[in-house]
């Protein structure tokens, strides 16, 4: 399955455009990282301990609203959505007693908590049952099959060449903007069947896929682009597949180059040459929107290296990147709050004493000053972790920021499939809520640069990570007998039709 399909080709970061979001090799074994606690990111111990009972309104899957990426409106309207009839809403019972919806993962004024709680949720994990059951679902994370890639053949490389030189030449001056945006479409869907197939070195030798690609990205075509107002999206697709393919890696099987370390948890090969480490800062090998369907295959590509925790980085240099999404049914939960190019993102906390039964939740008697370290009573500082997105407040140096599909259901950010890269956030800010266990709550505003080291377009919504392209599914396809197609994200403007629609007119208005 492609990253963003065809269809939903998003021409949002136009110069007086709104931008609008559908929607959206370290270690050798990863059993080592089972007491990272002050590491990265991971809920701290708790012999026992419960959030407040509540009940939430969920929305159904398909609920992916547009946005304007500013949070200001982002927070508006899904306050507004969040408070509409419950007609037709699905009620999931988390307590003895019926509230009304919280919308607390998406908004600070949330009319379902009351006046003295920070939030619905509870703000931190506790530690032994949620472990428990990470642990449990680690053993899984591994997707095997024995099916073989599907091969990309001569002829599917030069027909995706010709389309890209067919989108250059529609770049020039005077050219018509519908055989643009129909040119930009094919390349797309050209670009999916090529992220589900395996690349083979004959072929890139022989047709010279790869410089095509990288002669399109150059420096000096960038005036065309920008011109022709090339959308972001296609720029990081193509940057993508080049990477990829120059790095020598051309498979597409999700469990290449791991392995099975005999304790039920998983580890990198260490003879696949592909290994990456996640020990930097800023986008590095990685690209906006690329996704993963498993936490170990971003631990093997150097995305975010902890199996489990959230955070990634030290208290001495700072956090490299952090993932949202540490959510589930229990409401046992992280009380991360996500506006899109605005994240209220928790620390971790200190061990709940044994005499402690308070809900991380309830306010503390006093506002604390934001950007101040608080000692607790008996002089304990944050976790290390903690002090990791502290120190990145003061470097400056920007986090890589992951979303995952256990976000809650009325995220509009939400990726319907396993994680995705969002980009660069810096830390702007942090304030102390739970002076005892020393729960900080940290303010990240992504960064809009548009070239440089740090460049990246708006948040799309992107695809699932590619479904593998087999021998077995072409041999059913060409049998008459295709296998059940996997439901595709929705459009959050319609029908194809209205999209291409969309995409005229923008560039006609361009013109």
């Amino acid at each position: 399955m492609p990253y963003l399909s065809a269809d939903n080709i998003l021409l949002h970061n136009q110069p007086g455009h709104d931008q609008v979001q559908g929607g959206p090799g370290g270690n050798s074994s990863w059993e080592r990282e089972q007491s990272m606690q002050d590491r990265t990111r991971s809920p701290a111990p708790s012999p026992d301990a419960s959030s407040p009972s509540n009940t939430i309104e969920a929305r159904p899957s398909g609920f992916v609203p547009g946005t304007t990426g500013d949070e200001i409106n982002l927070e508006s309207r899904l306050t507004s959505l969040a408070l509409e009839p419950r007609q037709g809403r699905t009620l999931v019972n988390l307590g003895s007693f019926r509230r009304r919806s919280c919308i607390c993962p998406i908004d600070k004024v949330c009319p379902a908590k009351n006046d003295n709680q920070y939030d619905c949720r509870s703000l931190v994990r506790e530690h032994q049952e949620w472990m428990r059951i990470q642990n449990r679902k680690v053993k899984h994370w591994l997707p095997t099959t024995s099916d073989l890639e599907e091969i990309v053949g001569e002829t599917d490389a030069v027909e995706f060449i010709k389309l890209l030189q067919k989108v250059t030449v529609q770049l020039a001056p005077g050219q018509s903007p519908r055989a643009l945006r129909n040119a930009l479409v094919n390349l797309h869907r050209s670009m999916d069947r090529m992220r589900e197939k395996e690349m083979t070195q004959p072929v890139l030798d022989n047709t010279h896929i790869i410089n095509e690609i990288g002669h399109f990205l150059i420096d000096e075509n960038l005036r065309e682009r920008r011109t022709g107002f090339v959308p972001m999206a296609t720029i990081e697709d193509l940057t993508r597949l080049h990477r990829k393919w120059l790095s020598g890696d051309l498979g597409v099987r999700a469990n290449r180059g791991l392995l099975h370390d005999g304790n039920g948890g998983f580890s990198t090969d260490p003879e696949w040459p592909h290994n990456r480490s996640d020990d930097y800062f800023g986008h590095g090998h990685l690209v906006p929107a690329e996704t993963w369907r498993t936490r170990a295959e971003m631990h093997r590509d150097g995305a975010h290296g902890p199996r489990v925790a959230g955070i990634a980085g030290t208290a001495f240099i700072g956090a490299r990147s952090i993932v949202m999404g540490c959510y589930g049914p229990e409401h046992n939960t992280y009380a991360d709050r996500d506006a899109g190019s605005t994240i209220y993102y928790m620390g971790t906390a200190l061990p709940r004493e044994d005499c402690d039964k308070e809900p991380t939740n309830v306010k503390d008697p006093v506002t604390y000053p934001d950007g101040q370290v608080i000692a607790s009573s008996t002089g304990a500082g944050p976790t290390s972790s903690t002090r990791a997105m502290i120190r990145s407040s003061t470097t400056g140096r920007p986090v890589r920021v992951f979303r995952g599909s256990q976000l809650p259901e009325n995220n509009p950010f939400r990726p319907p499939e396993g994680y995705r890269y969002d980009g660069l956030y810096r830390v702007v800010g942090f304030r102390l809520l739970k002076k005892e266990r020393q729960i900080y709550e940290f303010t990240l505003k992504r960064l809009e640069d548009t070239t440089g080291v740090y460049a990246q377009g708006p948040l799309r919504h992107a695809m699932p990570p590619p479904k593998v392209s087999s021998v077995r599914d072409k041999k059913r396809r060409f049998q008459g007998n295709s296998p059940s197609p996997v439901p595709r994200a929705s459009n959050p403007w319609g029908s194809e039709r209205r999209e291409d629609k969309r995409v005229r007119n923008h560039i006609t208005m361009a013109e």
